[in-house]
């Protein structure tokens, strides 16, 4: 086999390789109390889209991101309520040039930004005694 196609066999594997991988979820019950945050020149922000978000509030002051599986505004029944959720952790990374439904993201933002968001698949307990 020549060099050139020992070297395009390698590289089409490489790039194959997250494809063929499964990604592993790990899921995980969160318990604490939901804060709607308006749209600002935050990473967080960035990261959910370049709108406004939700935070959950747990353990010791500790906050995370929010997404749903299916739509964000199923957060608005809960705000300011502590809640359990399931779901799991997910790491995403935007570029200056990312679109969101409105356009694009940021006009600002000069380097990639990541943030760890929580992906919610169920409120588990919507009415938890505090």
């Amino acid at each position: 086999m020549s060099n050139l196609l020992i070297t395009l066999t390698f590289l089409i594997s490489i790039f194959q390789l997250p494809i063929l991988q499964s990604e592993t979820i790990e899921l995980e019950q969160l318990t604490g109390t939901i804060i709607h945050k308006s749209w600002s020149k935050s990473q967080e922000s960035y990261c959910i889209g370049g709108s406004e978000y939700f935070i959950l509030q747990y353990g010791d002051n500790l906050t995370i991101t929010l997404k749903h599986v299916e739509d964000i505004k199923i957060f608005t029944d809960f705000i300011d309520k502590q809640v359990m959720l399931e779901g799991y952790r997910k790491i995403n990374t935007v570029s200056p040039n990312d679109r969101s439904p409105e356009g694009i993201i940021s006009q600002t933002l000069i380097n990639p930004v990541s943030c760890t968001f929580f992906m919610v698949q169920s409120i588990i307990n919507r009415k938890l005694k505090m």
